[in-house]
């Protein structure tokens, strides 16, 4: 096993079955995502399912939240026309 020492001159030894590992031989592993592949295609009415209800939600939050913000009294609007400008 190999390791390394930090800063501290503290030294580990690398585990070459760990997290990081595991996550880089998915990654780099294609075959282990046939699976996956393979249940999005079976499902893939509940991927959409699942997108068009997040669609729906962050709309209606923006929608309910945007009417209240326009409606709450000391509103102040900053248009270029509602400035009196002395002459």
């Amino acid at each position: 096993m190999q390791g390394y020492c930090d800063m501290f001159h503290v030294c580990r030894l690398v585990n070459d079955d760990g997290p990081i590992a595991k996550l880089g031989k998915a990654i780099f592993k294609p075959r282990e995502f046939e699976g996956i592949s393979d249940w999005m295609k079976a499902y893939w009415w509940a991927i959409l399912l699942a997108v068009l209800t997040l669609v729906a939600f962050m709309s209606s939050t923006v929608f309910i939240f945007g009417k209240m913000l326009d409606g709450m009294p000391g509103n102040i609007n900053l248009s270029y026309a509602s400035i009196n400008l002395p002459m």
